[in-house]
This record gives C-alpha cells, structure tokens and sequence, in this order.
C-alpha cells in the first residue's frame, strides 16, 4: 500500500501556521505573548487545554485545511471532520478564534481547531527499509558515533531527514496518523484517506513516502 505525508500545499494561496501564536486573551500592548501556559510545558503528554484559544495571526487573510504548528496541526472543520470519520488514533482538540494583531476575527468563513496527537504517536517506521540521512551533531552531543548508532539501530531522534520512509504495514491501525519520529512531524496518511484528500482539499498537499525531496524542499533541506 502506498503511504503519504501531508504538508500544506504552498503552490495556492495558503498561511504559514508559523506566522502566530497560541494564546488564552488578547492583549492589544502585547498582540504576540510567549506561550507560557500550564499546557505549554515541554514534553507534557497530559496537558490539558482550555475549550478554546486564541490563534493571533499577523497576516490579514487565514487559509489553510491542514498545517503543522509547534506541537500539534491546525485545521479546518472540515479536515478535522474527515479525520472523525477515518481509522484515527485518539488526540486532543481545541476550537480556534483566529485573530489579527487588532485583535479582530479573521477567519469568517470557517471554524478551526488545533489538534494534538503526541500522546498517540505510532511506532511504524521500518528503519533497515528506509532511506535518511543521520543527524551528526545531534549523535555527538549524545556522546555516540554514526558507527555505535548503526550498529545497535537506535535511529530514534538520530535522524536529520529522510529520502524515503518505509513502514511496518502490518503494524499500522489508521487511516492517518502521526509516526513516532522527531524527524517526522506532519501527519502521515494511507492510501483511503490519501483519495478522500485529494478529490475535496485542494490546499493540502499529499507526497507519497517512497520519495521525500519535494518535502524536504519545503525546509530548504538538500543533503
């Protein structure tokens, strides 16, 4: 079966996520805070979030279905519907008021809403059967070699970026999921859900696992 990886389709008029914050209020002295909430601690698997938070977004226009944001994904009511009805692990989820810097609504036309899928992560990737690239200054202040890392396998957090990703089939539970790989954050889908995607979201892109340059290219990555 084929595989894919999601990533905002930057060929049409789309938002970079990264343009924003997530935040409890507004404060007009001070649009942007940093994220210092209670939900906010690094590596908390059980935070528990507010029904609903602010989204202050510096651009004036807010397109997107699907897009990566710091721990999680914001979405469309209209992805976040198809997810509901696929095979999808467990995540949390948070309605979005999406606002400029003035503080003033700027997503009219639709509802979003920030997903976390961390504590659900699926240990899928088949590491003999893929191609990467390994993160030599992340093995050194490990105090590791490549050649220790090869060796043993433990790939986890080692990897820089991948040329291919191939999965434990038989392993995978979902229509769509988060791979459990620091390298790898953006959702990864199957073929079901890889159509569903394709005939009713023109602004997600789906780029199939065998191959990864086009999505390496969205971070400026080249080996």
């Amino acid at each position: 079966m084929n595989y894919y990886i999601l990533s905002n389709n930057y060929r049409l008029q789309t938002t970079f996520t990264s343009d924003g914050v997530l935040a409890e209020g507004y404060d007009q002295k001070n649009p942007f805070p940093p994220m210092k909430y209670s939900w906010t601690k690094p590596r908390d698997l059980n935070r528990v979030y507010p029904s609903e938070l602010n989204y202050i977004f510096k651009g004036g226009i807010f397109k997107l279905d699907y897009a990566s944001f710091w721990d999680g994904y914001i979405v469309s009511r209209e992805f976040k519907e198809l997810i509901d009805i696929l095979r999808c692990p467990v995540y949390k989820s948070v309605r979005l008021n999406v606002l400029n810097i003035k503080g003033e609504r700027i997503s009219n036309e639709g509802e979003y809403f920030f997903l976390d899928m961390r504590h659900s992560v699926q240990d899928v990737v088949d590491y003999p059967k893929s191609l990467f690239f390994l993160n030599e200054d992340m093995i050194k202040m490990r105090g590791l070699t490549i050649e220790q890392v090869k060796s043993t396998g433990d790939y986890f957090g080692n990897i820089k970026a991948y040329e291919k990703i191939a999965l434990k089939e038989e392993k995978v539970d979902f229509n769509i999921f988060k791979l459990k790989d620091i390298a790898v954050h953006d959702l990864v889908c199957d073929e079901e859900c890889y159509l569903k995607i394709r005939n009713s979201f023109d602004r997600v892109k789906c780029i199939n696992l065998t191959d990864l340059k086009e999505y390496n290219e969205r971070f400026g990555w080249s080996n």
